[in-house]
């Protein structure tokens, strides 16, 4: 149930805090007073969008905390859901929003993204409002309410229903998939089996591109390479009649330092170091020479070279990037035609599967099909008589199962039928039923399935009736009351009469701006509100009498309940 609230800059709330407890809650007051700013900071918190434009006038931001009694089978929920344990009895939610569309969001310190929190907002607050009406009058939302009403039986089958279902749908896709005509299946085998081919020819190897490429450089240059050698050995090693080669005019300056070594050690070393150098030259200048003589330079390589990098090149053009995407191709195309030369067998075997699947498909969807017409029927028996709790004793209400296509809920059609006057004949929810007629019939399916929900907030309940009807409308509240918190706003004090507790939300001008204030109201306080409610604003003693007599009745009715 919902323990504490506070909003922080939600349209005209500056700031408001509530102490909730247990049982029927009411929220009365002027309209625009901001009865709605509760109910949409409830929604925040039960991860509803949140536009800008619900910040308070001149504020960059707005918060919202909310204090929520958890029980065992909600903390599990939790766990399972986002993988948080909740350690205390207490789940605090705090969400702020700023004006730049920022959201920031907590649950027990943990941080929460917007879906985070609708997935477990529904755990905490079921809101009726405008928008459920709108969603009942919608016939695929129907199913729901049957289904639910079901409990775990339906679920279980509708769990076994969807897995073959969903089974079914990828066989028959992989059965598409294989088919084609047979021209289609002649030109991709033609075109699948030229491609390969092409490929295999070619005899890719991984790393062959780079080594031509280096091959085709040097052959590309041998004339030049032999030609630099050669001057390289001459240099070196051989000299000419006019330059004495490296080697000899090292050995030249060797002798003459070999002249002096004696006088210095140090001359020793360097004539050793320079001993040294001159075989590293003489080796040097040898594998120069063997490099340029061993050279077997051929034209015609150079040609051979360049076509097989043509090829390559060309295969790379069309198949992949790289040698490796190429190869990578090739094993796919493979796979690809084996594929279609298989496909005929393979359609054989999904479709023995797939009858397979059919076969068990209608059996679950036969199942669950017979599992919502029980629960219909139960449903049905139970709103009728919550109806005609609510004064709409003439009304007939049936709920209608027909067959349709396969869907993933299953092969089932479930509509809502009512009929409000007597001697008129059955039709849809949507076409019959008046803004107070469906309030009752929502206030209905509530009643009925309120066992697993923890805090109920309705707004607009009491649209369109009025009297002894809204006297049954508060007793249904206060009814529910018993197994759920109910928090409900209302302008009728039939309702407000029978209130665990009331709170009064006013709204008052201070330094020139509006703002509102929420007020818990004493015994005294509530006969005024609801003398208010009965009387307008002038507040007389006969109105005040009338009061008390209402909450006097209410509380001698609330006994018996």
């Amino acid at each position: 149930m919902l323990k504490f609230l506070s909003i922080e800059n939600i349209a005209v709330i500056e700031k408001c805090t509530c102490q909730f407890d247990r049982g029927f809650i009411v929220l009365t007051g002027e309209t625009g007073a901001g009865k709605s700013v509760i109910i949409n900071s409830l929604a925040l918190l039960c991860g509803e969008r949140a536009s800008k434009e619900l910040i308070r006038t001149g504020e960059m931001s707005a918060k919202v905390e909310g204090v929520f009694d958890a029980t065992d089978e909600i903390k599990n929920e939790i766990k399972n859901e986002l993988g948080i344990e909740i350690e205390d009895d207490d789940v605090v939610i705090t969400r702020s929003i700023t004006s730049d569309g920022k959201n920031d969001i907590r649950l027990n310190g943990s941080y929460l993204t917007l879906s985070m929190l609708k997935q477990i907002g529904h755990l905490f607050v079921n809101i009726h409002g405008q928008h459920e009406g709108t969603l009942l009058l919608n016939k695929k939302t129907h199913i729901t309410h049957v289904d639910t009403f079901g409990g775990e039986k339906i679920k279980d089958a509708i769990k076994k229903y969807e897995e073959i279902h969903q089974k079914y749908i990828e066989i028959d896709s992989q059965i598409e998939e294989l088919k084609m005509d047979e021209t289609e299946k002649a030109r991709k085998v033609d075109l699948l089996s030229y491609q390969i081919e092409e490929i295999e020819v070619a005899s890719l190897s991984c790393g062959e591109e780079e080594e031509l490429e280096e091959k085709r450089l040097m052959y590309a240059n041998a004339q030049k390479i032999s030609e630099n050698a050669n001057g390289a050995f001459s240099y070196l090693y051989e000299g000419d009649e006019n330059t004495s080669s490296a080697y000899d005019l090292l050995w030249s300056a060797i002798k003459l330092l070999e002249n002096v070594k004696e006088y210095d050690k140090k001359l020793s070393e360097i004539v050793t170091s320079l001993t040294d150098a001159a075989y590293v030259i003489s080796d040097s200048a040898h594998d120069v020479k063997h490099y340029f003589e061993s050279m077997n330079y051929d034209p015609y390589k150079l040609s051979e070279i360049e076509d097989r990098l043509n090829v390559i090149y060309n295969i790379k053009r069309k198949y992949g990037s790289d040698v490796n995407g190429v190869l990578s191709y090739l094993e796919k195309i493979k796979d690809e035609l084996a594929k279609i030369e298989m496909s005929d067998e393979e359609i054989e075997k999904l479709k023995l599967e797939k009858e397979k699947l059919e076969i068990k498909r209608l059996e679950y969807a036969n199942n669950l099909t017979m599992l919502r017409k029980e629960s219909a029927k139960k449903l049905c028996e139970k709103i009728k008589k919550e109806l005609n709790d609510l004064e709409m004793k003439d009304c007939q209400f049936e709920i209608e199962i027909t067959e349709t296509d396969y869907t993933k809920n299953g092969k089932d059609s479930i509509e809502f039928l009512i009929s409000t006057n007597k001697g008129e004949s059955l039709k849809p929810l949507s076409r019959i039923a008046s803004g107070g007629e469906l309030s009752r019939v929502i206030l209905a399916i509530k009643t009925i399935l309120c066992e697993n929900l923890v805090t109920m907030i309705f707004d607009e309940v009491d649209t369109g009736v009025s009297g002894k009807v809204a006297h049954k409308i508060a007793e249904k509240l206060y009814t529910i009351s018993k197994k759920s918190q109910v928090i409900c706003i209302t302008h009728l004090p039939q309702i407000a009469c029978f209130s665990n507790l009331h709170f009064l939300i006013k709204k008052e001008i201070e330094n020139a701006r509006t703002k509102t204030d929420i007020k818990c109201l004493d015994k005294k306080s509530q006969i005024d509100e609801i003398a208010r409610l009965l009387g307008g604003e002038i507040i007389s003693d006969v109105t005040k009498e009338n009061a008390k007599e209402l909450i006097s009745n209410a509380e001698k009715i609330k006994k018996t309940l």
